[in-house]
Protein backbone atom coordinates (compact mmCIF):
# COMPACT_ATOMS: atom_id res chain seq x y z
CA UNK A 1 0.00 0.00 0.00
CA UNK A 2 1.25 3.57 -0.46
CA UNK A 3 0.15 6.48 1.63
CA UNK A 4 -0.15 10.19 -0.66
CA UNK A 5 0.95 13.29 1.32
CA UNK A 6 -2.28 14.98 2.31
CA UNK A 7 -4.13 12.23 1.00
CA UNK A 8 -7.06 9.68 2.45
CA UNK A 9 -6.00 7.33 5.41
CA UNK A 10 -4.60 3.71 3.99
CA UNK A 11 -5.18 0.59 5.26
CA UNK A 12 -2.82 -1.73 7.39
CA UNK A 13 -3.65 -5.22 7.30
CA UNK A 14 -6.50 -5.36 5.20
CA UNK A 15 -6.39 -8.96 4.63
CA UNK A 16 -4.52 -10.27 8.00
CA UNK A 17 -6.20 -13.74 9.38
CA UNK A 18 -6.39 -14.09 13.06
CA UNK A 19 -7.19 -17.75 14.72
CA UNK A 20 -6.41 -19.32 17.83
CA UNK A 21 -6.72 -22.89 18.09
CA UNK A 22 -7.43 -23.10 21.87
CA UNK A 23 -9.13 -20.27 22.52
CA UNK A 24 -12.48 -18.09 20.91
CA UNK A 25 -11.19 -14.94 22.02
CA UNK A 26 -8.47 -12.99 22.25
CA UNK A 27 -7.40 -10.55 25.56
CA UNK A 28 -5.60 -7.44 22.69
CA UNK A 29 -3.98 -6.95 19.58
CA UNK A 30 -1.32 -3.93 18.95
CA UNK A 31 0.03 -2.77 15.83
CA UNK A 32 3.21 -1.00 16.32
CA UNK A 33 4.71 2.02 13.68
CA UNK A 34 8.05 0.52 13.79
CA UNK A 35 9.42 3.05 11.72
CA UNK A 36 7.88 6.34 11.43
CA UNK A 37 8.09 9.66 11.93
CA UNK A 38 6.81 12.92 13.65
CA UNK A 39 2.49 13.54 12.52
CA UNK A 40 2.13 9.42 12.20
CA UNK A 41 -1.15 8.14 13.45
CA UNK A 42 -3.13 5.13 13.74
CA UNK A 43 -7.23 4.70 13.96
CA UNK A 44 -9.91 2.53 13.36
CA UNK A 45 -12.63 3.15 10.49
CA UNK A 46 -15.31 0.71 12.45
CA UNK A 47 -17.10 0.76 16.15
CA UNK A 48 -17.45 -2.54 17.62
CA UNK A 49 -19.02 -1.82 21.31
CA UNK A 50 -17.38 -4.74 22.94
CA UNK A 51 -13.65 -3.75 21.38
CA UNK A 52 -11.79 -0.16 22.95
CA UNK A 53 -8.79 0.82 20.75
CA UNK A 54 -6.29 3.42 21.74
CA UNK A 55 -3.54 4.82 19.86
CA UNK A 56 -0.26 6.22 21.78
CA UNK A 57 1.52 8.87 19.80
CA UNK A 58 4.54 8.46 22.31
CA UNK A 59 5.40 5.61 21.02
CA UNK A 60 3.53 5.08 17.90
CA UNK A 61 0.96 1.76 19.33
CA UNK A 62 -2.62 0.95 18.53
CA UNK A 63 -3.91 -1.53 20.98
CA UNK A 64 -7.06 -3.35 20.71
CA UNK A 65 -8.56 -4.62 24.09
CA UNK A 66 -11.81 -5.83 25.25
CA UNK A 67 -14.26 -3.84 26.71
CA UNK A 68 -15.35 -3.91 30.38
CA UNK A 69 -17.80 -6.82 30.77
CA UNK A 70 -17.21 -7.99 27.03
CA UNK A 71 -15.65 -11.37 25.36
CA UNK A 72 -15.25 -10.27 22.00
CA UNK A 73 -14.15 -13.39 19.71
CA UNK A 74 -11.31 -13.76 17.80
CA UNK A 75 -13.57 -12.70 14.27
CA UNK A 76 -14.40 -9.61 16.06
CA UNK A 77 -10.88 -8.99 17.03
CA UNK A 78 -9.76 -9.73 13.09
CA UNK A 79 -12.50 -7.47 11.74
CA UNK A 80 -11.65 -3.99 13.84
CA UNK A 81 -8.06 -5.16 12.85
CA UNK A 82 -8.79 -4.47 9.42
CA UNK A 83 -9.95 -1.48 9.24
CA UNK A 84 -7.09 0.03 11.29
CA UNK A 85 -5.85 2.42 8.66
CA UNK A 86 -2.57 5.00 8.93
CA UNK A 87 -2.36 8.84 8.18
CA UNK A 88 -0.14 11.54 8.50
CA UNK A 89 -1.42 14.94 9.91
CA UNK A 90 2.31 16.33 9.10
CA UNK A 91 1.92 19.14 6.29
CA UNK A 92 5.55 17.38 4.72
CA UNK A 93 5.46 13.83 6.19
CA UNK A 94 8.89 12.17 5.87
CA UNK A 95 9.34 9.68 2.88
CA UNK A 96 10.60 6.62 4.80
CA UNK A 97 8.84 3.65 4.22
CA UNK A 98 6.84 2.99 7.35
CA UNK A 99 6.88 -0.70 8.90
CA UNK A 100 3.82 -1.81 11.27
CA UNK A 101 4.08 -4.87 13.76
CA UNK A 102 1.20 -6.67 14.74
CA UNK A 103 0.60 -8.85 17.57
CA UNK A 104 -2.06 -10.29 19.19
CA UNK A 105 -2.47 -12.07 22.72
CA UNK A 106 -5.07 -14.58 24.06
CA UNK A 107 -4.30 -13.49 27.79
CA UNK A 108 -1.68 -16.28 27.90
CA UNK A 109 0.54 -16.10 25.21
CA UNK A 110 1.49 -13.71 22.31
CA UNK A 111 1.11 -14.94 18.47
CA UNK A 112 4.09 -14.70 15.83
CA UNK A 113 4.76 -10.84 14.88
CA UNK A 114 2.67 -10.55 11.35
CA UNK A 115 4.69 -7.05 9.94
CA UNK A 116 3.59 -4.76 6.88
CA UNK A 117 4.94 -1.92 4.65
CA UNK A 118 3.11 1.23 4.04
CA UNK A 119 5.11 3.15 1.21
CA UNK A 120 4.79 7.05 1.11
CA UNK A 121 4.50 9.08 -1.54
CA UNK A 122 4.81 12.79 -1.85
CA UNK A 123 4.16 13.33 -5.17
CA UNK A 124 4.68 17.34 -5.05
CA UNK A 125 8.56 16.76 -4.76
CA UNK A 126 8.82 19.39 -2.03
CA UNK A 127 10.90 18.95 0.95
CA UNK A 128 11.04 20.71 4.29
CA UNK A 129 12.69 24.13 4.44
CA UNK A 130 13.60 24.09 8.22
CA UNK A 131 15.95 21.89 10.11
CA UNK A 132 14.61 21.35 14.00
CA UNK A 133 18.20 21.69 15.81
CA UNK A 134 17.63 21.02 19.49
CA UNK A 135 13.92 22.36 19.21
CA UNK A 136 14.95 26.06 17.79
CA UNK A 137 14.08 26.31 13.82
CA UNK A 138 17.26 27.02 12.27
CA UNK A 139 17.31 27.76 8.22
CA UNK A 140 18.54 24.44 6.27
Amino acid sequence: ATYIQNGAPVTVASDVELSDVDNNGLASVVIALVSGCRGDTLDVDAVNPSLVATFTPEDATLVITAAADTSPTVAEFQALLRTVHYSSFANLPCTTARTFSIIANDGQHDSDQFMTVININNPWGNTTQLTCILGTPAAA
